[in-house]
């Protein structure tokens, strides 16, 4: 097929700022395609008895039920009549009905993908229409590795694994003055929502050794009776940061933490690439997938237990050069191409112009 040919894309996902799904758009608008967005997050809101009853449900181990949907499908439907598509991306397509796959494959001879982030098949990421949908998609993506099989085993046509990668535009190196490195920064600084695992266990152990640790991110107000050292010692600022704040808070910082999720069985994450893409030093999890894209010691550092993770710090803490140097040089990878969301698209449209052939 004509890859010189601009394609009508429907884009359907929360669209945010600082989101994944809005680096996305505006890399395929740069492209030059005809790009149309249907904003989740304005077409359909869950009810707070719809998040009650989830939220029972999740502690169940049932997955959740979405209610109200209609209106979200209709305008997926009426869009795509408007458009005539010929490629449709939903970006975590929680509330999607089987129907709306159906006609817009049928009624619009679109190509239909579907991309996630979160580990599918954990209840809190998965949903009943989404299971439903899982065969008739032309193409699944995902950040995660450990979906993968799972997504096969439920009928999925293909599976490509799109990693997590660095907006340039939004993420990079900042100035930041002596009034926002004390009020932003810390010799430690992690930003994430808080989970019960190795984030505030480690955390909250290294606020209880005395280090200097400062945490962005929601939900660390309903763990902290497990955090209660980062509670007292004022480290829990209890609200994310993104785009260019979070530059600054990572410019401000001297070592930023990169944890994952455990239950998420995560090996990447957007962190791993937007805290060297604004030329911070990094100490990541390790695992096999980060030591592929970073040369530890070079380009970013790595730990696996607490007492590694400690000893890293305490050596980086007092070796400032070093610091600057493996920082720089993780800014220098991200600034490779294969690290981009512009490489991501790439590996989308690809699979797209196969089918087309």
């Amino acid at each position: 097929m004509d890859r010189i040919k601009k394609l009508k894309i429907l884009l359907i996902g929360h669209q945010d700022p600082w989101t994944i799904f809005n680096s996305y758009v505006s890399k395929y608008k740069a492209l030059g395609h005809e790009v149309e967005v249907v904003n989740v997050r304005t077409a359909y809101s869950i009810s707070f008895l719809n998040r009650s009853l989830n939220a029972v449900l999740n502690r169940l181990g049932i997955i959740p039920v979405y209610f109200g949907t209609q209106k979200l499908n209709a305008s997926i439907l009426e869009r795509a009549e408007e458009l005539k598509p010929d490629l449709v991306i939903f970006y975590n397509s929680f509330f999607v009905s089987k129907n709306t796959v159906e006609r817009l494959k049928t009624d619009f001879k679109s190509v239909v993908f579907c991309w996630t982030t979160d580990a599918t098949f954990y209840n809190r990421n998965i949903s009943r229409p989404l299971l439903k949908t899982i065969p008739l998609f032309d193409c699944h993506f995902t950040i995660n590795s450990s979906t993968m099989p799972d997504l096969k085993e439920k009928g999925a046509k293909r599976v490509i694994l799109t990693p997590p990668a660095a907006d340039r535009a939004i993420h990079f190196p900042i100035e930041v003055s002596e009034e926002e490195e004390k009020n932003l920064g810390a010799d430690l600084v992690f930003v994430g929502t808080y989970a019960n695992d190795k984030r505030a266990e480690y955390s909250e152990r290294l606020c209880r050794d005395g280090y200097k640790i400062k945490i962005y991110g929601t939900g660390w107000d309903g763990g902290i009776l497990r955090c209660p050292c980062l509670r007292k010692n004022n480290r829990l600022a209890y609200r994310g940061v993104h785009s260019e704040e979070m530059s600054k808070v990572f410019n401000a910082s001297k070592i930023v933490l990169a944890f994952l999720r455990a239950h998420n069985k995560d090996k990447q994450t957007t962190r791993t690439y937007e805290i060297p893409a604004c030329r911070a030093f990094m100490l990541h999890e390790r695992n096999d997938e980060v030591a592929a894209v970073f040369e530890e010691g070079e380009e970013a550092e790595f730990f696996e237990s607490y007492e590694e993770l400690k000893n890293k710090i305490d050596y980086y803490l007092k070796h400032a050069e070093e610091r600057k140097k493996i920082a720089e040089k993780g800014y220098e990878r991200i600034q490779k191409y294969d690290c981009t969301y512009e490489a991501r698209v790439e590996t989308i449209l690809d699979a797209y112009y196969e089918l087309k052939i």
